[in-house]
């Protein structure tokens, strides 16, 4: 189990065990949000890859809000693609069952949380006023 199937697999579980939702209400906004986590960490690292040499990509990111949305759909739609046609819930927990160290997927998954959205805000604010 690779750690954005476990990030998937974590958010619907709690959606399912804590906030007594249905199976496939929790499916689909745990794709969803897990698209959202994801997206917000590529362009987190398209903008740390431009403070060091500027790019056109980069800059596409600062001055567009159509690229935001661009990449916004398309990771939602791989995603959702990906964890209703290839990867199945009942497979994830098993693979979850089978998983020796726990932590260290739980520790990504808290660095993805918090690092993803602050690993953007840092860069993006760091390439707008040019500090490396």
């Amino acid at each position: 189990m690779n750690s954005l199937d476990f990030f998937f697999y974590s958010f619907v579980t709690f959606q399912v065990k804590v906030l007594k939702r249905d199976l496939d209400d929790s499916r689909w906004s745990a794709a969803l949000m897990t698209s959202l986590f994801l997206c917000i960490f590529i362009a987190g690292l398209f903008m740390s890859g431009s403070l060091f040499y500027r790019n056109n990509i980069a800059n596409m990111f600062v001055n567009s809000k159509s690229i935001w949305m661009m990449l916004g759909i398309v990771v939602a739609i791989l995603i959702v693609w990906r964890f209703f046609h290839f990867v199945k819930y009942e497979a994830l927990a098993v693979k979850r069952r089978q998983i020796k160290y726990i932590w260290i997927y739980h520790v990504i998954n808290w660095l993805i949380v918090i690092g993803a959205p602050v690993l953007l805000f840092v860069t993006f604010r760091l390439y707008l006023y040019g500090y490396v």
